[in-house]
């Protein structure tokens, strides 16, 4: 009976897992065809926030970016990216700049590579 249980609580992990991966892929896919504005900037922002919980690295919903920045340890290997988009979705949540191509794009490569 023991044995029954540790398998069906394995299916139920895995269930959701399934269920999380498929809303990850969806919400990617949506983040995709948005065109490039301060809207699919902040979207991707909340994305990797997404992610790094996933990660383990807990973000409150009070925390500003930068305190969000200082709770990622100096060793995770996206922490320097972290730090560019960071200031950058900075200026583009609290001006009325458009964000580069580029900057999106870099964004984007960091949501699909690193996560």
């Amino acid at each position: 009976i023991d044995h029954h249980m540790e398998l069906s609580a394995d299916v139920s992990v895995q269930k959701n897992n399934n269920a999380a991966n498929m809303k990850w892929r969806r919400e990617l896919k949506r983040f995709r065809r948005m065109d490039n504005s301060a809207e699919k900037y902040r979207f991707g922002y909340s994305l990797l926030l997404y992610k790094l919980e996933e990660n383990g690295i807990p973000v409150k919903k009070w925390e500003t970016p930068f305190e969000v920045l200082q709770s990622i340890p100096e060793d995770k290997a996206y922490r320097k990216d972290m730090e560019n988009i960071t200031l950058y979705y900075e200026k583009v949540r609290y001006s009325e700049d458009v964000p580069q191509k580029n900057e999106t794009a870099f964004l984007e490569r960091l949501l699909q590579e690193k996560f």
